[in-house]
């Protein structure tokens, strides 16, 4: 009994000295980052510390050493708990300050961003209509285009008045002509009739003159008669003839003034659609003037959200974390080691 007495005090000496270790422990893992020349220290003492903790596990037998083994394996695991917690929020709190760094650095190009988007939405109807009239602009240029060269196509109009002067020249001398053939036809008449007359009558008195008709008479006048029928004849022809060229010709005329009239009318009407799609060109012109500086605005813009896009994108991913919680994570880091500490010295 005696022997195990002895025993039992060697085991809670043994299990002082495991304690006072595993404060020794604690204390350098926090330094080990920092102190390299502690290094073999801790190594040393982590392999005492495990001696001991053998020791004590083949000693539990002994009275009294159960329970002294239950309160070990209780602070151990207490201790482990209290680490894996301060582990665990030490990485979360060294990753959530490079992402608050990350967020921080990103905040003026999210800002501009945000800014950029905002203007963009503002100029977007004037920079639409922009585009709508350039696009109107191109149609009236091509319609104002094909009318110009409808209007060339047309060529020189000759003068209607001349047309008009030439149609009523020709048709006074168709009427002149008209009334010198009647004339003439008269004469004709006549003279046919004195021939007629000559052959039929019985008298020996000239039916032209009166005065005493002989045979010779008789025959000069009915040659006489005769030739001047045939020459009216002549004139009666080329008489026709030439008013069947000038009705030619006025028909030619006529047809040309419809023409003329035909080409002036669609001529106006391409002058008016001309005057009106030019107005249009201009007005259209003067419009886009007004929206193109809004429209160059609109385009350097979506060119600068391109750039900036990534990084907003970037930015969105972090724009969660702020100071205060980090500050949270941080007094809660406080807290565990504090508890770790009281733990430490109950021990």
């Amino acid at each position: 009994m005696k022997d195990n007495s002895a025993k039992f005090d060697e085991l809670k000496r043994k299990r002082d000295r495991y304690l006072e270790l595993t404060g020794r422990l604690y204390s350098l893992i926090e330094r080990k980052k920092s102190v390299e020349k502690d290094v073999d220290n801790y190594d040393k003492i982590k392999s005492e510390k495990e001696k001991l903790e053998k020791e004590i596990e083949e000693n539990s037998y002994l009275e009294g050493g159960e329970s002294l083994l239950s309160e070990l394996h209780e602070l151990r695991k207490s201790e482990k708990s209290l680490k894996d917690q301060l582990n665990t929020l030490e990485k979360e709190i060294e990753e959530y300050e490079q992402n608050l760094a990350k967020k921080n650095s990103l905040e003026d190009d999210a800002k501009r961003y945000e800014e950029l988007k905002e203007r963009k939405e503002k100029i977007e109807e004037a920079y639409n209509e922009y585009n709508s009239l350039k696009s109107l602009l191109n149609d009236k240029l091509k319609r104002k285009e094909k009318i110009e060269n409808e209007i060339k196509s047309l060529g020189s109009i000759p003068s209607l008045d001349n047309v008009n002067k030439e149609i009523d020249n020709i048709e006074k001398e168709i009427d002149n002509l008209q009334n010198s053939k009647g004339a003439i036809k008269g004469r004709k008449e006549q003279l046919i009739q004195i021939i007629k007359n000559l052959e039929n009558i019985k008298e020996n008195r000239c039916p032209v003159c009166g005065r005493e008709l002989t045979e010779e008479h008789r025959k000069k006048i009915k040659i006489e008669a005769e030739t001047e029928v045939k020459d009216l004849e002549k004139k009666l022809s080329d008489i026709e003839k030439k008013v069947e060229e000038l009705r030619a010709r006025k028909g030619e005329l006529s047809n040309l003034r419809l023409e003329i009239i035909s080409k002036l009318t669609k001529l106006r009407k391409l002058n008016e659609d001309l005057t009106r799609i030019s107005q249009e060109v201009q007005d259209i012109q003067t419009k886009l003037k007004e929206l193109e500086k809004s429209y160059n605005e609109y385009s350097e813009i979506r060119e600068k959200l391109t750039l900036l896009e990534p990084k907003y994108k970037e930015y969105l991913k972090v724009s969660n974390y702020d100071e205060r919680t980090l500050e949270e994570k941080k007094n809660r880091l406080g807290l565990i080691k504090a508890e770790l500490d009281d733990l430490q010295k109950k021990d």
